[in-house]
């Protein structure tokens, strides 16, 4: 998944100022956040390959193996979702995080 989304965005280039501005914010938050880093690195380094399994169960292709990975992906989120609940500095989150947050928080709770 993390190869495929690379070459997706080496492919895809951000062209928008405010875009490419965003996705910097994004960046430099969390270089500055170095243990909530650290925390939501272990849970995407095992997450399963989400955009593969959806793809494969949208054809009918998809087995039982398929099904768990969209299960263990959607655990994964709870847990990220989670952590950047719990984490005390949220002060300088950009936009996209913090909706990202705010919905996984809202999924957490329905």
């Amino acid at each position: 998944m993390r190869a495929r989304a690379f070459a997706s965005r080496l492919a895809n280039p951000l062209a928008e100022p405010n875009a490419i501005g965003a996705r910097l914010d994004e960046v430099e938050f969390l270089l500055g956040q170095t243990s909530l880093r650290d925390n939501i690195r272990a849970p995407l380094s095992g997450m399963p390959d989400l955009e593969r399994a959806l793809g494969r169960l949208s054809v009918r292709r998809g087995g039982p193996r398929d099904l768990w990975a969209v299960g263990g992906a959607l655990a994964t989120a709870l847990k990220l979702a989670q952590l950047i609940d719990g984490a005390t500095d949220l002060g300088g989150l950009p936009g996209n995080i913090a909706g990202l947050r705010d919905i996984l928080a809202g999924a957490d709770q329905g």
